[in-house]
């Protein structure tokens, strides 16, 4: 009975310490920080764990972290420095959750970089830089939709919240050949 434990014990360990070392390989992830620069007035961050928010002013920059929430104000406007090199203006009266940016911990991990917004409310736009082959997946979600910008693309985004609905502009270019306009959609609910 004992040998049959053991045995058991034993077979489960083989296969249970690869998978898990597999699982690990596979789903580690490294969170990377934005850079957000006011460029007019004084805009607000709030970190995850942080009661108040930061004010940033005028030409000053502030790491953001995952879960940061940027608000700008009637007189502000940000930009904010992705780490791919890609650049989300903020215009005024603003709200942008930042809820996820990072890429794979492991070079053998199939896992794509990810950058996730979140607009709350107001208007953005977001320039897109080329993936350079990289697998990496860029969403903005609002209350009324979520745009997946295309990694075979490069070009820019506008998105404006409203109460009622959402409206995507778009100008994107394939990385090699000529530029196209999309035409602007208003996602509605319901």
């Amino acid at each position: 009975m004992r040998t049959m434990l053991s045995f058991f014990i034993f077979c489960a360990l083989t296969v249970s310490i690869p998978l898990s070392i597999r699982w690990y390989v596979i789903n580690a992830y490294t969170p990377l920080t934005s850079t957000l620069t006011s460029v007019r007035g004084t805009v607000l961050v709030k970190r995850l764990r942080e009661d108040q928010p930061v004010p940033v002013t005028r030409g000053i920059t502030h790491d953001l972290d995952e879960l940061g929430v940027i608000t700008t104000d009637s007189t502000s406007q940000a930009t904010l420095a992705l780490f791919d090199e890609s650049i989300v203006t903020l215009y005024n009266n603003t709200t942008l959750i930042v809820q996820k940016t990072g890429r794979p911990r492991f070079a053998l991990s199939p896992e794509p970089e990810h950058i996730h917004l979140e607009i709350v409310k107001g208007r953005i736009r977001a320039d897109v830089a080329p993936t350079g082959g990289v697998n990496r997946v860029f969403t903005i979600k609002s209350p009324h939709a979520e745009a997946a910008l295309t990694p075979c693309l490069s070009g820019s985004t506008a998105i404006r919240d409203k109460r009622r609905r959402t409206k995507f502009d778009s100008q994107w270019q394939f990385q090699s050949g000529p530029k196209f306009n999309l035409e602007s959609n208003s996602l509605c609910p319901g």
